[in-house]
């Protein structure tokens, strides 16, 4: 998923109840990372509760500054990400009736809840032989956490897919420089482990295994879940739509303000239907302007040369400090990190 899609989606917060745990358990400050992602530590103990993806990727931020670079406690963390947990989309793999049918159900859905694009890894045959995942719009501080959660999770998913443990694998590729002993106990003997991947990370098997029954598979039930998470998917864009249109019409002229007046104008809508479809999309005003000075900050970062300063302006800032501030919560990185490497353009 893209970053700018990410930071407004709505999670469940069963993410942010994961991290806290592990947070707690190895007597961390886990306060902080909510702290850090303006959010009520209450909400880890709501059943229904959601968040947004900004929100997530603050407490992942402040998590892995927590962490200091344990792995351990990264791949404890991707030990309890189950498929079950993400609604129709994680039942639809949960229900695969073939790896091949949970490879393709996982590529088709560009709403992961997470900063990954996943696609199928194919032989010169076209036959399905592994999974990819590759993080490339995650912020520098995030991404060996999200290999090693990411690649953790994915053991497990094929693991309890399988029922083999470990996963019937014949080959992983990773973006690390290194491999801990952990992760390493965790693969087949005879897989073969490839680092400095550029590609991400890749979990390879026999070809043969892609079109075995999966001991819990159900065509019937996966097909019922996939139209479920279709559906899921087209109110997200119809939603996204709406935003969209709000967004674009903020973007006009930032550096004035814009009021939910002039916003509703624009779009022909009375401010009491623009609060109210607001309201139904879960979102705020607020947060729609912060995703347009987002998306303008980053376009004019990466296209131009124009100062930190001056697009602080543009953008309706009094402070430069105060711009900074904003964009760090946003991605992750300061303006001028962002800058010197910014993530593939895919739009």
């Amino acid at each position: 998923m893209r970053l700018a899609s990410y930071r407004d989606v709505r999670v469940p917060s069963f993410s942010i109840r994961t991290l806290r745990d592990v947070l707690m358990g190895a007597g961390l400050d886990h306060l902080a990372a909510f702290r850090a992602a303006g959010l009520d530590p209450e909400i880890a103990e709501a059943p229904g509760s959601v968040v947004t993806g900004e929100q997530e990727l603050a407490f992942q931020l402040k998590f892995v500054e927590l962490t200091q670079g344990r792995i351990d406690l990264w791949m404890k963390a991707g030990q309890h990400y189950s498929m079950l947990a993400f609604g129709p989309f994680g039942l639809a793999l949960a229900t695969s009736p073939t790896l091949s049918h949970f490879v393709e159900a996982s590529a088709a859905a560009d709403l992961t809840y997470t900063l990954a694009d996943y696609s199928p890894v194919l032989n010169s045959r076209g036959v399905v032989m592994g999974h990819r995942f590759a993080h490339r719009e995650a912020p520098e501080e995030l991404a060996a956490f999200y290999v090693y959660r990411d690649t953790v999770a994915g053991l497990r998913s094929l693991a309890m897919l399988t029922m083999k443990d470990p996963a019937p694998l014949t080959g992983v590729h990773l973006p690390l420089q290194e491999i801990s002993p952990e992760l390493v106990n965790m693969l087949p003997a005879s897989a073969s482990i490839i680092l400095n991947s550029s590609i991400g990370v890749q979990l390879e098997w026999d070809e043969h295994l892609s079109t075995e029954p999966l001991p819990h598979g159900d065509m019937f039930q996966h097909e019922t879940y996939l139209r479920q998470m279709n559906e899921h998917l087209q109110q997200f864009r119809l939603e996204q739509d709406w935003a969209r249109s709000v967004v674009d019409a903020m973007k006009v002229n930032l550096e004035r303000g814009v009021a939910m007046s002039d916003v509703a104008a624009k779009l022909n809508s009375s401010v009491r239907t623009l609060q109210r479809r607001l309201e139904q999309n879960g979102t705020t005003f607020r947060q729609l302007r912060d995703q347009a000075r987002f998306e303008l900050a980053t376009d004019m970062l990466a296209e131009t040369n124009i100062s930190v300063a001056e697009i602080s302006r543009r953008l309706g800032y009094e402070e430069a400090a105060s711009f900074t501030v904003a964009f760090k919560r946003w991605s992750g990185r300061p303006p001028s990190q962002y800058r010197a490497s910014p993530p593939p353009r895919r739009y």
